[in-house]
């Protein structure tokens, strides 16, 4: 099963040159990207994030709490 292109010619171009510096294949770059495209959209997003005002003070909330565990 072959798909159609959808994407610029720029776009696969940059997924070349990302797996060849990183030493992995096309299909692994895009995958890992994805996931790390997602996992900073849910960072962004989390109800701590809103609540307080930015995703920087929301990671020095998390720190300061993981400290305090400790």
């Amino acid at each position: 099963m072959s798909l159609p292109p959808v994407f610029p010619a720029t776009f696969y171009k940059l997924l070349a040159e990302g797996a060849k510096k990183l030493g992995v294949t096309r299909v692994k770059f895009a995958m890992d990207a994805a996931r790390h495209y997602l996992g900073s959209l849910e960072k962004k997003n989390a109800p701590i994030a809103k609540a307080l005002g930015s995703e920087e003070l929301a990671k020095r909330f998390g720190e300061a709490r993981s400290k305090i565990a400790k």
